[in-house]
Order: C-alpha cells, then structure tokens, then sequence
C-alpha cells in the first residue's frame, strides 16, 4: 500500500530522485523546504513551506509513515526536525553526504535510506501477494 512521507528538501540533490521514485510508486507526499527552490516541479504534491533552522512548527503533530530529511546540514537542525516530528512518525532516515549522526537515541545515517526503501519494498511485496 501507498505510504505517506515527509520529505525535507526534495527538489535539489538526491531529494528530488527520491521524490521522483516515491511518486512513481505511488507513494502520497509532503515536501518540507524553504520554496526557493524547483516550484514548478512535482504538480499536486503538497508542500509546507519553511526555514527549518528557525521553525518547523508546521510539521509537528502531522502524522506520516517517514520521513526522509536530505537538507539537513547542522545537527541541531536534523535534531529540531526529529523531535518535531516524533511520536507521530515512526521512521526518521537522514541523508548526508558528509556526516553520520546518533540523536535521540536513534542511529541516523545514509544507510537508514536502504532500511526505508527495504520497508516500501516489502510493503509493496505483501501487497502483491494478496
């Protein structure tokens, strides 16, 4: 079955591969990002627009099935995204070309993405089979 995501970033870098991959599977989106950035891409995709190193208010008590943070740069940002979003989804994976970070009590690494992409994988399998 589909799966909801918050993507922090997703118009630049490896973001917007990964949003293009989700959409394509069919997945229902939600991008989190400043907006100065690919405004014409990904039609009907619902976007929260925000500064993530001052507030992301927006996104606390939403609830999503991951989310997938590739803009983060510094660790209190990644950490004040995690907490905004904890206890209302359940999958945190950060993606960084340059860092491995543990917070809140969580392993957070470039790998995660492959634990994300596994469950989608197998949730798209389970859905086959029935």
């Amino acid at each position: 079955f589909p799966m909801d995501l918050l993507i922090a970033g997703g118009t630049q870098f490896v973001g917007r591969h990964i949003v293009e991959i989700a959409l394509k599977r069919g997945h229902k989106l939600t991008l989190l990002n400043r907006g100065q950035s690919g405004q014409g891409l990904f039609p009907g995709v619902e976007r929260i627009t925000a500064d993530r190193t001052v507030d992301v208010s927006a996104v606390k008590g939403r609830k999503f099935d991951a989310c997938i943070d590739v803009s983060g740069c510094f660790q209190r940002h990644v950490r004040m995204l995690a907490e905004a979003v904890k206890g209302t989804v359940p999958h945190f994976c950060f993606v960084s070309t340059i860092s491995v970070i543990s917070m809140i009590g969580i392993a957070l690494s470039v790998a995660a993405l492959v634990v994300v992409l596994a469950v989608v994988a197998a949730r798209e399998g389970s859905r086959r089979e029935t």
